[in-house]
């Protein structure tokens, strides 16, 4: 599936408008919670409210392994991410490298395990990471 967005906004803040727009492409392979493998790559440019132009790009690429019992299903998954928020400024824009690991329980309902390393272009920033545990009930 191949998709593309628009969104062309503006704003009052008190004193002067300010406009902004964004563009934005992305590539689904595959489909949530079947076997086998899903792929999304997504990319968005465009100028903040607040100033400046911002580029970003996203990949995500799951297995999705389907079980019996309580747990319906594994995924183990990575992430890719880079983000510059204002491409005038040098040394502001990074990478996020996101491992993971879903447990598909019943309905659309998962517990996630990611570790998320965040590698900084410049000096400004330092490389962070977190290890998240996430749950996300529907009902």
């Amino acid at each position: 599936v191949l998709g593309a967005e628009a969104s062309s906004r503006d704003y009052l803040d008190g004193v002067a408008t300010r406009h902004g727009t964004a563009l934005g492409v992305d590539l689904e392979w595959g489909a949530f919670r079947q076997p086998g493998v899903w792929l999304i790559v997504e990319g968005a440019a465009g100028d903040n409210l607040v100033g400046g132009d911002f580029r970003g790009a996203q990949a995500v690429a799951t297995y999705f392994v389907p079980t019996r019992g309580r747990v319906e299903g594994v995924e183990p998954m990575l992430r890719l991410s880079w983000g510059d928020p204002d491409t005038s400024i040098s040394g502001d824009a990074g990478v996020l490298l996101t491992p993971g690991l879903n447990l598909h329980l019943f309905g659309r309902n998962r517990l996630m395990f990611n570790w998320d390393w965040y590698l900084p272009e410049g000096a400004v920033f330092t490389r962070q990471h977190s290890l998240r545990a996430q749950m996300q009930l529907s009902y």
